[in-house]
């Protein structure tokens, strides 16, 4: 196969399930294994040093400071000031899952750090106010149209009323909007049924089709998108960072469908539903330059078959101006149906399908081309967004976060980032550790209070 002409791309990194201490004793050490991650150290110097619960606690990813006192210090400091953090003099520990050569002391126990810096280099990252002003900013919530915009606002305001913050249910027993218990959500649910126009709906069918849909399927078509910043370069350093560089990322938080297993069928089939995750997601994205690794074919594992025919399906119909679209489709072996034992390869095959189906069709001929497969360099595509927004300053970068429902439709964020786990390889708690993505809580950005940053995209 043909590898990608792009200097920036023959850069990138293999992607290395997020570990880091390459080139030092600590090496092959997962970023979720480390007591204090990257972004600990940005939290602290931003709030201070008790500012969110930590991962020796075990809880999930919270501030310990109210969302409110966050925003008003963010939004009320002069944008000229900065923080600055590095990770030299700062202790922590290692909490080996499974023991490692390079780890001294018994199988299992944590390996006590002096100094971070030792795994994470001298650098010295620094951001200015202005720019965070602008990150919380530059959040936006997109819905997929056969979520009725008015539902989703209505239904957000009653989760947050009712002090929802992780979606009822498991992806073993998931829970249909019908069903939600709690108070001011459950009296939406009943109002929906016998007002449904009030809230979108064409009528009391059309408000049945979705309202039988799972929360996690109604997650599916909800998309958040909002500036994103790397604080490590590709060999696992923290960067050394100046005011100013042009390198937000545009991360664009979407997710597969969690307990697509035990799903019950519904009007709304799921590769409809995916079919609609992938074009709110582009159209999140906007332009130029967009990035996806597997989505829903992980810890969820997700069938090929579905989830990239939908995403093909979405990229055929894609009107905007994309002009590259990298896919790294690289995931854990599949565990059942036609691409049982798969881990990737079968994207080629499934593209060269939709490549021949459409050979005679320009417009999706030439959308199907903007795709390359990155499946043989097993390509870092953190590192890769990052790498390229730097060679592109001007163009606009999007990386696609595999989130869970919980983000895009609960009030979470980088919810199990506090996980002391050495093959936890999640992509949204990573994303979380190695960057600004945890400081996006909705209540924090404000989304909700400027309606021109909740909209529902063009059919």
């Amino acid at each position: 196969m043909k590898q990608p002409d792009d200097p920036v791309i023959a850069a990138a990194p293999q992607f290395n399930g997020y570990k880091l201490g390459k080139g030092t004793s600590y090496r092959d050490t997962p970023l979720m294994s480390l007591s204090i991650r990257p972004a600990n150290l940005f939290y602290r110097a931003l709030l201070g040093s008790n500012a969110e619960v930590l991962p020796e606690s075990g809880e999930l990813f919270a501030f310990r400071l109210p969302h409110e006192k966050i925003r008003k210090q963010i939004l009320s400091a002069d944008p000229a000031q900065t923080i600055s953090f590095s990770a030299v003099g700062v202790p922590a520990k290692i909490y080996p899952k499974v023991y490692h050569k390079v780890y001294q002391g018994a199988k299992g126990d944590p390996v006590l750090l002096k100094d971070l810096g030792d795994i994470l280099g001298g650098g010295v990252y620094r951001m200015s106010y202005g720019e965070l002003q602008s990150t919380l900013a530059s959040q936006k919530i997109y819905t997929s149209p056969i979520l009725p915009l008015p539902f989703y606002k209505a239904l957000k305001a009653a989760l947050i009323r009712d002090r929802v913050t992780v979606l009822p249910g498991s992806g073993k027993e998931p829970v249909k909007v019908s069903a939600i218990s709690s108070p001011y959500a459950k009296a939406l649910i009943k109002r929906a049924f016998s007002h449904p126009a009030e809230y979108g709906f064409k009528g009391a069918a059309h408000a049945k089709s979705l309202l039988d849909l799972t929360l996690y399927q109604v997650g599916a078509l909800v998309v958040k998108s909002e500036d994103y910043r790397v604080f490590l370069d590709e060999e696992g350093k923290l960067l050394e960072r100046h005011i100013g560089d042009p390198d937000a990322i545009r991360l664009i938080n979407a997710c597969g469908i969690r307990g697509i297993h035990v799903t019950p069928e519904t009007g709304i089939s799921n590769r409809t539903i995916m079919q609609q995750a992938f074009k709110t997601a582009l159209a999140a994205a906007e332009k130029d330059i967009v990035i996806f690794p597997a989505v829903g074919m992980g810890v969820w594992a997700g069938d090929p078959g579905l989830y990239w025919r939908a995403f093909l399906d979405a990229v055929a119909m894609c009107a905007g101006p994309i002009e590259k679209i990298y896919v790294n489709p690289g995931h854990q072996p599949t565990p059942y149906g036609r691409y049982t034992g798969c881990k990737g390869e079968e994207f080629r095959t499934i593209l060269s399908e939709y490549r021949a189906r459409f050979k005679d069709d320009a417009a999706i001929s030439a959308n199907l081309a903007k795709i390359t497969n990155l499946y043989d360099r097993k390509t870092d595509v953190v590192q890769l967004a990052r790498l390229l927004k730097r060679s592109y300053p001007d163009k606009t970068v999007s990386l696609f976060n595999a989130s869970d429902p919980d983000v895009t439709l609960g009030n979470h964020v980088g919810e199990y980032v506090n996980s002391l786990n050495g093959n936890c390889t999640t992509t949204e708690e990573n994303y979380t550790a190695l960057g600004t993505n945890g400081l996006c809580f909705e209540t924090i950005t404000g989304v909700h209070e400027d309606p021109s940053r909740v909209v529902s995209i063009k059919k």
